[in-house]
Formats: C-alpha cells, sequence, structure tokens
C-alpha cells in the first residue's frame, strides 16, 4: 500500500507568526488597518476569532485570550467588531464571543492590541446577542473616544473611550453606525430599517433612506439572518457624502 505524506503549507517565523499561502480558506469578518501605524493590521473571523499582524500581513498572530472564547479556550472564537484608535496605535477595541449563547465581550488594549493585552471594557452593554457596526468618531477627542455599536438592533453610545456604553436609538433594526469623518455630530445607523441619521451626535435619530434599503427580520441576525443595509461607510475626503451597501 503506497505511503501517504502531509506536508505543512504554512509556515512560521522565528517569532513564531504565523504566514500562509494567501489562499486560506477562513471566513473573515471584519479587517482594520490601523492610521496611527499602517503596519498593524487586524482581521476578525468566525471560527478563528482575532489575528494581527505588525508587518503588513506577511506574518500574523493569534490574539484570541482564553476567559473571553468559551470552548475554544484561545484558540478560535468570534469576532464580529475590530476599531483601532486613528491616532494612537496603542488603543484598540474588539468584540469576542465563544459559540453562539456564550457571553459576548467589549475588549480594549492599550498596547496595539498584543497577545494577552486584551482586557474587558463596555460597561452598560448587554451581555448576549447580536453585537454589530462598531465605529469610532476621530474628531473626539485623542484618550476620550466617542465609539458607536449596536447590539440587537439598537445602538450604543460610549463617550469615554469604551469604557462605558448607554443606549441612544432603541431602533431595533440597526446592525452597521458609522460617523462623519469630519463632524462627529453626524452619525449613521443601519439594518432592516434602513438607513437611521443622527446630527446631534446620537441624542436623536430621523430615517433618511429610500424604500429600497429596508427590509425584514427573516433568521437569526446572528447569522446575518435580516435584509436591507449591511455595511455603512462615510467618505473619508468630502464630508456629508454615504455609502451603503
Amino acid at each position: 500500500e503506497t505511503q501517504k505524506k502531509f506536508q505543512t503549507l504554512c509556515s512560521t517565523s522565528s517569532d513564531g507568526k504565523w504566514a500562509g499561502r494567501k489562499i486560506d480558506n477562513v471566513v473573515m469578518e471584519c479587517f482594520e488597518v490601523s492610521s496611527a501605524n499602517p503596519n498593524l493590521i487586524f482581521s476578525g473571523y468566525w471560527d478563528l476569532g482575532l489575528w494581527r499582524s505588525t508587518n503588513k500581513g506577511l506574518t500574523w498572530e493569534n490574539c484570541n485570550t482564553a476567559s473571553y472564547t468559551g470552548g475554544w479556550q484561545g484558540f478560535g472564537g468570534y469576532t464580529f467588531n475590530v476599531v483601532a484608535d486613528p491616532t494612537n496605535e496603542n488603543t484598540v477595541w474588539c468584540t469576542q464571543v465563544g459559540d453562539r449563547g456564550d457571553p459576548v465581550f467589549f475588549l480594549k488594549s492599550t498596547n496595539s492590541g498584543a497577545p494577552g493585552s486584551w482586557l474587558q471594557s463596555g460597561i452598560g452593554l448587554p451581555s448576549s446577542g447580536s453585537i454589530y457596526g462598531l465605529s469610532i468618531d476621530p474628531n473626539s477627542p485623542s484618550g476620550n473616544r466617542k465609539l458607536f455599536i449596536t447590539v440587537d438592533g439598537d445602538v450604543y453610545r460610549s463617550v469615554n473611550d469604551g469604557q462605558n456604553f448607554m443606549k441612544v436609538f432603541d431602533g431595533n433594526s440597526c446592525r452597521r453606525t458609522a460617523v462623519d469623518k469630519f463632524n462627529g455630530n453626524v452619525v449613521y445607523a443601519g439594518g432592516e430599517g434602513g438607513v437611521w441619521r443622527s446630527i446631534n451626535g446620537g441624542n436623536s435619530w430621523s430615517k433618511v433612506s429610500i424604500p429600497e434599503m429596508e427590509g425584514q427580520l427573516i433568521n437569526d441576525p446572528y447569522n446575518y439572518g435580516w435584509e436591507g443595509v449591511f455595511e455603512i461607510t462615510t467618505d473619508p475626503n468630502t464630508t456629508g457624502n454615504l455609502f451603503v451597501a
């Protein structure tokens, strides 16, 4: 009988980080390049959790923490959001969950997202549910950033670097958020309910979408079971311009 041999196609560098063949079968959920340090890149996955590169993506390291990833025990998990501070490369935020039904953790690193540097934050956020759409107001002060995120369709806001959150929009149909790059008072949220806008930093909201952007919640939002808006981003060059998928 012919002997079969397996060959490892991924490689490791001298510091133990991983490099693949660029065609890895993985399910990426979110991706972030640090504006403060473009060498620093984060990628959040289904199953694999959170990974970090410090050399523009040449090699990657596992950033998952056992206490925040349930049965994955730090070897994986689900990362649905990751955002890097636009001017301070040391500060990064993410969300992690083990499996469906496990506690949801809002985490912050003050060491450029290095393994072992993530600590739980986000007092006031629900500890379960679908959590999507983390965004940052780049005009808010460094060290005291304003952040927005959705949990089960509602919008939450932090005004103290993600330490505390409070619900600012009981929308029940929002899955993404975005903040205008030049005017932090202009905030957007969207999902199956279309697109909503606030012009006072999230204190009040009005619908600004056309009917074609609206849909129904047709299944579990944990598995993208909604119709309508799936992504929102604001123009990095011109205030007031908005792009919606």
